[in-house]
């Protein structure tokens, strides 16, 4: 075997560990998530894909884009919003961030809420395995 060979199987087997450790940790962060957390998830990730699109976001981008909307998907985020009361009391967004903290990366309805550089974005498994936005 030459080094080139040692080095492309080394470099195989350093992928496999890492895909293993990535399942290890997508794991800890659906443990992470209460059944309140998967409830509240399931309806507010697919909604966010709606009102925010492709677009990264913050979660107060979030609120304030579902209250300019004026339709049953922009009240339907309010009333989950304030129904589960993740709306803190001095008008920040912090109890919604935690969440999004909680449920990232959890698959709801087709949907998932992933981390981009401290904000989020929902992206959709097509059923080619590919994801949108690409």
């Amino acid at each position: 075997m030459t080094d080139l060979q040692a080095l492309a199987l080394e470099v195989r087997a350093l992928r496999a560990e890492l895909a293993e450790v990535g399942a290890d940790v997508a794991d800890l962060v659906r443990r992470q998530a209460t059944p309140e957390d998967r409830r509240a998830g399931a309806v507010l990730v697919p909604l966010a894909g709606e009102v925010m699109g492709p677009r990264a976001f913050a979660p107060g981008e979030f609120v304030k884009a579902a209250g300019r909307r004026r339709d049953a998907v922009g009240q339907a985020v309010l009333e989950t919003l304030h129904e589960r009361d993740l709306l803190d009391d001095d008008g920040g967004f912090r109890t919604l961030g935690r969440l999004f903290r909680r449920v990232q990366r959890i698959a709801f309805d087709g949907f998932r809420l992933v981390p981009e550089g401290g904000r989020w974005r929902v992206v959709s498994v097509a059923r080619n395995g590919e994801q949108w936005p690409g």
